[in-house]
């Protein structure tokens, strides 16, 4: 099981090696909505969608935000946070 965090940039989680989010850029909007019923702390399954930015998180679907997050790096999600099309508000 994954534990849910939150950062600047509001959940995510980390699945596959990657960090994932319950936001989505345009483009599927019409499949899937932003947000969550998850909240920070909770815990649930999460598995990557091998070869594609999804991932299924407890029964909804998260997308993919930033490069690659391997094991022996510290666990700074802000870092990786690199979405090329990120025009999104950073929550303070």
């Amino acid at each position: 099981m994954a534990l849910i965090r939150e950062d600047r940039h509001g959940l995510y989680i980390k699945a596959g090696g990657y960090i994932f989010r319950p936001v989505f850029p345009i483009g599927y909007n019409h499949v899937h909505e932003d947000g969550s019923e998850y909240s920070k702390g909770d815990k649930v399954y999460a598995v990557h969608r091998a070869g594609g930015p999804l991932a299924k998180v407890g029964v909804e679907v998260w997308f993919s935000h930033g490069a690659y997050f391997p094991q022996n790096q510290p666990k700074d999600s802000e870092s990786h946070f690199q979405p090329p099309y990120e025009s999104w508000t950073v929550k303070s």
